[in-house]
């Protein structure tokens, strides 16, 4: 009768004993990482929603950790782990909402647009975006004001945002400029920037501002002639 050693096969798998395998392991040791992975942006989800809603509704100084950690449901521990002071929180914020409007970039440039119809579902898309992370940039000016030396990050998403929509649209694209001919496209890229960004924000938050809708087709005309310039 032949007897079951129990050794580990040198392919990793399974043994007559039943023992783990160093192949099964691997992938067991994989799963696990892949679940706690997704569970920490599950919980920095919850953190960010909870922190926005609580900076939304009170002032900064009123706003402590542990309203976030009740707001998200979790241990003010949990917060700690994630974000050590107030002023964290507000950092991962304003780094959140620049990626969101990075994507809207991105999405511009992965495909040229070639026609006012196209810029204006492209600007509407930016708008609905923009909107929903409306109340934002009072905590973007809150945070900066405590910070200033982070408003880098802002004039570096612009630059990446910048980069982007030149490899697409000529004019936005610095490449081959030099001295002052390439600074001054550098200011005509950042007031058109700035044009979608304060029409988009300005017109739909402000009482007394134009109708957003015309705001929006005067916009998507003069991009799309901008962007195709030589």
């Amino acid at each position: 009768m032949t007897k079951s050693t129990g050794a580990t096969t040198s392919t990793g798998a399974t043994t007559s004993t039943g023992a783990t395998t160093s192949t099964g392991a691997t992938k067991a040791a994989r799963t696990g990482t892949s679940q706690r992975d997704r569970q920490k942006e599950v919980t920095l989800q919850l953190l960010r929603r909870a922190a926005r809603e609580a900076f939304y509704s009170r002032p900064y100084e009123e706003v402590s950790m542990e309203d976030i950690a009740r707001g998200a449901g979790v241990t003010r521990g949990t917060v700690y782990l994630y974000f050590p002071t107030k002023l964290d929180v507000l950092n991962d914020l304003l780094r959140d909402d620049l990626a969101d409007q990075m994507s809207i970039y991105d999405e511009l440039a992965l495909v040229r647009h070639e026609s006012t119809a196209q810029m204006r579902e492209w600007l509407q898309h930016f708008h609905d975006q923009m909107m929903s992370r409306g109340p934002s940039l009072y905590l973007h000016t809150l945070y900066l004001r405590r910070v200033p030396q982070d408003s880098v990050l802002v004039s570096g998403h612009r630059e990446t945002a910048m980069a982007k929509l030149g490899k697409v649209y000529p004019g936005f694209d610095l490449s081959g400029l030099a001295g002052a001919a390439r600074e001054r496209k550098r200011v005509e890229i950042y007031l058109m920037l700035f044009q979608i960004e304060q029409v988009v924000l300005t017109f739909s938050s402000v009482d007394g501002s134009p109708e957003i809708g015309l705001g929006l087709d005067i916009v998507a005309e003069r991009l799309l002639e901008f962007a195709g310039r030589g």
